[in-house]
């Protein structure tokens, strides 16, 4: 990974950390080198999630966020075994979605260039907010 991409990477991982911060938990996340196979994010108490898809590459600033975001999420389920971020109006987890897309919507996120959102599946659907400003309680 070129410089230019790790710092993508960085700046997501301090978007994702204001999600964190708002949802009130006391995680702080960070981006290092762990194995030879790639950047992965890591929780600052050294565990992290090297399952699959979750290589940081940062192509884009888009990118970045939506590889930050799921590696966020992945590593804090697997690692914390906490469903996270979470819809406080439905208590279910939230999902990544593109911006501006519908509830029927199926596809490759990096296909869309659109910002990921967190959205709630219950009922008929709903945004609860964009990655990097999620609001407890929401607007």
């Amino acid at each position: 990974m070129d410089a230019s991409a790790l710092r993508r990477i960085r700046a997501a991982a301090v978007l994702l950390q204001r999600d964190i911060s708002a949802s009130g938990m006391p995680w702080r996340v960070s981006v290092d080198i762990v194995q030879a196979g790639g950047n992965y994010l890591v929780l600052v108490d050294g565990q992290f999630w090297g399952g699959v898809g979750v290589v940081l590459e940062g192509a884009d600033e888009r990118c970045a966020v939506w590889e930050i975001a799921d590696a966020t999420q992945s590593t804090i389920m697997e690692t914390r075994h906490v469903v996270w971020p979470d819809c406080p109006t439905h208590a279910r987890g939230l999902h990544l979605w593109p911006e501006n897309r519908g509830a029927d919507w199926e596809g490759n996120p990096f296909g869309t260039h659109a910002w990921p959102v967190w959205r709630c599946r219950e009922e008929s659907g709903h945004v609860f907010g964009r990655v990097g400003a999620l609001r407890y309680p929401p607007d």
